[in-house]
């Protein structure tokens, strides 16, 4: 390991449990790739953002709303 992995592992092991869940989330946050869109999905977007515009959209309580 280089020196800059070994001062890291030192610092890790010095937080609490709580803190080391938050360096995992945010390093995991940082490493994940990122995914380009395909065509297909390009393509959703850019009609859903138009039909938005026309007010073509259903607000969350429609969706979500309880039936009585």
């Amino acid at each position: 390991m280089s020196v800059a992995h070994n001062q890291l592992h030192d610092l890790i092991n010095k937080l609490s449990d709580k803190e080391v869940k938050k360096v995992y989330d945010y390093v995991k946050s940082i490493t994940i790739e990122s995914v380009e869109p395909t065509k297909e999905e390009i393509e959703a977007i850019k009609e859903s953002k138009e039909d938005y515009k026309k007010g073509e959209y259903y607000t969350f309580e429609e969706v979500f709303e309880e039936e009585e």
